[in-house]
């Protein structure tokens, strides 16, 4: 019946488990490389492959796709991403 369609739904009907987020949830955290503070995610992007997060600092813009070869931990609580083999893209 809605295949094909767009369908809203409001974040305060969705029961998450504990860790669990949604992935407008990124907007706004803190990455960290190596302890290293690289910005803040300001938007989410979506190609044909991944889906990439806008990164923003004092000096630049960057993108790193949200996968699972980039995204060590992320922490909910603390709205901090730890990011790992992003020594080409940074």
């Amino acid at each position: 019946k809605y295949k094909g369609q767009l369908v809203y739904i409001k974040r305060s009907e969705i029961t998450l488990e504990i860790n669990d987020y949604l992935i407008e949830d990124f907007i706004g955290m803190t990455v960290y490389f190596n302890e290293k503070y690289l910005g803040l995610i300001k938007e989410i992007s979506y190609n044909n492959a991944n889906k990439l997060l806008l990164i923003s600092n004092e000096k630049k813009n960057f993108y790193l796709p949200l996968n699972d070869n980039f995204i060590d931990q992320v922490l909910i609580n603390e709205k901090k991403v730890i990011v790992k083999n992003v020594e080409g893209l940074i």
